[in-house]
C-alpha cells in the first residue's frame, strides 16, 4: 500500500499569486520550499501506475471557511481542486 500527501497547485491562493506575477516560495503551505515538484491528478496517477501501485481513494484536504466547504458541497465537490491545499491519496499494489 502507498499512501501520499501531495500539494496542490490549482489550490486558489496560488492562482490568484501567479495572476499576479508571484511565484515566490515559502517556509510551509502549498508553496513550501521543500516540495520540489508539482503534480496534477494525472501526474500523480502516472507517477502511482509507475510504481506499480493502483489509487484507491483521493481525499481532498479543504482548510476553508465554513462558507467555501458549504460551496463545495453544494457543487458536489466541483470546488475540491480550488479549495484544497493537498491532496491525500491511497494505493494499492496492482
Amino acid at each position: 500500500m502507498g499512501v501520499a500527501s501531495i500539494p496542490n497547485k490549482r489550490h486558489y491562493r496560488v492562482i490568484k499569486k501567479l495572476l499576479r506575477g508571484k511565484w515566490e516560495y515559502q517556509e510551509r503551505g502549498v508553496l513550501d520550499s521543500t516540495h520540489l515538484r508539482f503534480f496534477n491528478l494525472r501526474g500523480i496517477r502516472k507517477m502511482f501506475e509507475g510504481a506499480g501501485q493502483k489509487i484507491d481513494r483521493i481525499v481532498y484536504k479543504i482548510a476553508a471557511s465554513k462558507i467555501k466547504k458549504l460551496l463545495n458541497k453544494i457543487t458536489d465537490g466541483a470546488m475540491n481542486e480550488r479549495l484544497s491545499e493537498r491532496t491525500l491519496i491511497k494505493a494499492v499494489k496492482q
